[in-house]
């Protein structure tokens, strides 16, 4: 009878020998959730990359709690053979950047136009720059933050901006409905129409009077004044 007793004990205990056999499941199944938390945390951050050219980019994601797209010049990294992000580049705000959709068509004007410089000021804060390459080369757009300088309260360009050749300009028109479409799923919509361009300054052939809001312009305008030096 008593032997009937361990082997009846033995046999419960058989039993949970055969459970861990099926541990490396769980171990398995803890690998899962490392493949899916990638796309969660990038959907978290709500970001989206618009590959505009080669090695032009726009990133449309939230920082500072404000959705935005920044427009910036990638570089090829021999080492890690990567795009690397460079210091060219401006991050925009929903709003300036329909500010900027809304001066495509006067910056094609300014492409095709005979003046070798033209400024359109899209925002208070972005300027855009069409300009001749020296030698009579083709032109490029700057997208530029400026700022107020308080000691003259005239506007200043600041260091974020970026330089595009016709090309690049080109890919950026092409990325519109893309990049405005990723701006509304992340919340970056806005129901305030954006301002018409206002175009600042122009640099002609003719002696046009440079605007005063450009002191490189003012500066310039004394040495054509030296036949009026005798009015007085």
């Amino acid at each position: 009878p008593l032997r009937g007793g361990p082997a009846a004990t033995d046999a419960p205990a058989s039993g949970p020998a055969k459970r861990p056999a099926p541990a490396p499941e769980p171990a398995a199944a803890s690998k899962r959730p490392k493949t899916a938390e990638a796309p969660a945390a990038a959907a978290a951050a709500g970001e989206a990359v618009v590959e505009i050219t080669d090695k032009l980019r726009g990133t449309i994601n939230t920082f500072g709690g404000v959705i935005g797209v920044d427009i910036r010049k990638f570089y090829l990294d021999r080492g890690s053979d990567e795009m690397r992000p460079t210091a060219k580049g401006v991050r925009l705000k929903a709003d300036e950047w329909q500010a900027l959709c809304g001066a495509m068509a006067e910056v094609e004007t300014a492409l095709a136009g005979q003046e070798a410089e033209v400024q359109l000021q899209a925002t208070e804060e972005i300027m855009l720059t069409i300009k001749a390459g020296e030698g009579g080369g083709g032109k490029s757009v700057d997208i530029r933050r400026f700022y107020k300088d308080r000691t003259d309260g005239e506007l200043k360009p600041g260091k974020k901006g970026v330089y595009l050749s016709q090309l690049e300009w080109s890919g950026v028109k092409a990325s519109v409905e893309e990049i405005s479409e990723a701006l509304r799923s992340g919340g970056g919509t806005s129901t305030a129409a954006a301002p018409a361009p206002r175009k600042v300054a122009t640099k002609v052939a003719s002696a046009s009077p440079p605007v005063a809001s450009r002191p490189k312009d003012a500066a310039a305008s004394p040495p054509g004044g030296r036949g009026g030096g005798g009015a007085p």
